[in-house]
């Protein structure tokens, strides 16, 4: 497209943390659609956040947002939550959440279970 474009750190820090389910021309197909998107000569966080929303609503959303001040474990138990929620969804698999997180599957199991009997409903 003939243009010179830059990435924020925070919106190249996102594409690194995205998880490509595909190859690289995936990859590309997105840069090429954040290119046309955009209006500037930089792209910034949440350009790239959009589009990848669009690509897949659960992925690059920020965890852990919070709108006023909690206990610290309060907020530590409300981003497990979601980070798990996330890894199921995302793996269907206690194995491959649990890889995924850095954690063992047995611990993954258990508090994903934990999860759904709160909720009272699976989260996949």
């Amino acid at each position: 497209y003939q243009c010179n474009l830059r990435f924020s750190s925070s919106a190249f820090d996102l594409l690194e943390a995205y998880p490509f389910p595909g190859n690289v021309r995936e990859l590309q197909n997105l840069i090429q659609r954040i290119a046309i998107k955009n209006d500037g000569d930089e792209i910034d966080a949440t350009k790239v956040e959009r589009i990848l929303m669009k690509l897949d609503p659960i992925a690059p959303r920020q965890t852990g947002r919070f709108n006023q001040v909690i206990p610290l474990e309060q907020a530590f138990s409300q981003v497990e939550k979601e980070l798990i929620t996330m890894a199921m969804k995302q793996y269907h698999s206690t194995t491959k959440a649990a890889k995924a997180l850095g954690v063992s599957q047995s611990t993954i199991s258990r508090k994903y279970r934990q999860i759904v009997n709160k909720t009272g409903k699976q989260q996949l």
